[in-house]
């Protein structure tokens, strides 16, 4: 169950992206945010993420920078946290710091630290303009690919003992054709099994068209 403060900053975020998207030399102005409201069954789940191609980032939020250590009073969250950070996981790591985000409140706007980090004390993060344009532009080896997000969803189910209750958030898709895609989830359970089932093409729910 998403908390009412999710929903501003899953808003803002929203507006920063279409923002950032309409500064762009790409003409994704011309394209739309799709936000499918409730998390789909698996079969269309893995359809959507079929179709849409380009990259993946994993989302979840806490109310401010203060609450980020409150992350790992969850066991779930504890386990992630260790194995990312393990040395036997590097490679999955570098999936994880290029994808996988936590974003908290600020007093004007939203930061983001990587969600490998959470342990640390908290004092460089990405604001959320510049993040926005990261992101959009992709200037940098930011999100994965279809088979990338498989292998990560797949080793959070597994680092986790598949108890992720708690674990809920959106997945963000910026497609290659540069429409952005979001799916929310309460737990990466369903967003993993989900993955290893045959596509056939599904319909969003819901399209907010940026200008």
């Amino acid at each position: 169950m998403k908390q009412p403060y999710e929903n501003v900053y899953i808003g803002n975020f929203i507006f920063a992206l279409g923002f950032q998207a309409a500064q762009t030399n790409k003409g994704l102005s011309d394209k739309s945010v799709q936000l499918v409201q409730q998390t789909p069954d698996e079969q269309k789940l893995n359809d959507l993420f079929v179709n849409w191609s380009g990259k993946s980032f994993i989302f979840e939020f806490k109310r401010d920078k203060e609450k980020i250590g409150t992350e790992l009073e969850k066991e779930a969250k504890k386990n992630l946290n260790e194995s990312l950070n393990s040395s036997v996981n590097e490679k999955v790591l570098i999936l994880s710091n290029k994808s996988h985000f936590l974003g908290f409140g600020l007093e004007n706007t939203l930061g983001f630290v990587p969600y490998s980090t959470i342990h640390n004390e908290i004092d460089r993060y990405y604001m959320l303009d510049k993040f926005c344009s990261a992101i959009i532009g992709g200037q940098f080896d930011l999100g994965l690919n279809y088979d990338e997000l498989k292998e990560y969803l797949s080793f959070i189910e597994s680092a986790t003992g598949s108890t992720t209750d708690g674990c809920g958030g959106f997945i963000l898709n910026v497609a290659d054709d540069g429409s952005v895609n979001m799916i929310p989830f309460e737990n990466v359970d369903v967003l993993s099994q989900s993955l290893n089932i045959e596509p056939e093409p599904p319909t969003p729910t819901m399209t907010y068209r940026m200008r």
